[in-house]
Parts: C-alpha cells; sequence; structure tokens
C-alpha cells in the first residue's frame, strides 16, 4: 500500500491509480481502528477520497450491512490528525469513498462512438 501511495507522490499526474479497501477495511475497523484510520488517511492523503473505493466481499464475509454501518460511524483517530495530517473522515467523504459512488462510476458510458474494427483478422 506504501508503494501505491509513493507512486502516486512522485507522479502526480498519475490519475488512474484506484485502491478498494474491500476485507482490509472490515478487519481493520474491527481489530485495529488505528490501523484502519492509518489506511484510510494515506490512502485519501495521496490518492484523494476519490480515488479510494471501497467495496465487499461478502461472498465471504456474508451480508456488508455491519462494514456499511462501521464506515458511516468510523471516525479519523485524533492522533492521526495531529500527527499525520489526516483530515476528518467527513459524510462526504464517505460517501465519496462508499459504493453510491463507485456505482455511478460504473453506469457511466467510457465512449462516445462504438468500437469498431478497422481490419479483417488475418
Amino acid at each position: 500500500m506504501t508503494d501505491l501511495c509513493e507512486i502516486r507522490e512522485r507522479n502526480p499526474k498519475l490519475t488512474n491509480i484506484y485502491a478498494e479497501l474491500g476485507s482490509t477495511f472490515g478487519l481493520a475497523v474491527i481489530t485495529s481502528p488505528l490501523l484502519c484510520g492509518r489506511i484510510l488517511g494515506m490512502l485519501i492523503q495521496a490518492l484523494g477520497a476519490d480515488h479510494v473505493l471501497w467495496g465487499t466481499d461478502s461472498i465471504w464475509w456474508g451480508s456488508p450491512r455491519w462494514q456499511i454501518e462501521a464506515l458511516r460511524r468510523f471516525q479519523m483517530p485524533e492522533v492521526l490528525m495531529q500527527r499525520l495530517g489526516y483530515a476528518l473522515l467527513t459524510d462526504d467523504v464517505k460517501a465519496r469513498i462508499s459504493t453510491r459512488r463507485v456505482s455511478s462510476e460504473w453506469t457511466r458510458p467510457r465512449f462516445s462512438t462504438p468500437c469498431r474494427r478497422t481490419s479483417s483478422p488475418g
């Protein structure tokens, strides 16, 4: 994860880097809220909230309701905001990370015109 953040920080024009939290968030938010804050803070600081995606590994964990609630309730630990300069996790930031925003990414048209083959295969 640190490598991903460092790549983005060294190359600010790279805008096609996204981080997906998945089961990492689910495990960290329960077992180590400080680690969870570090993960979220590092990714948001390096990539921006629009490039941090929360997904669910529901096939393994069952209903994602508890993870959704955990994301809604999670607050950035004060110690991380003071020491590392991480920002508050506002409702807006959480909405940009959540699946509500992601669903719009997948429904948006990718091409203005359909792709067409320009030559016949061999």
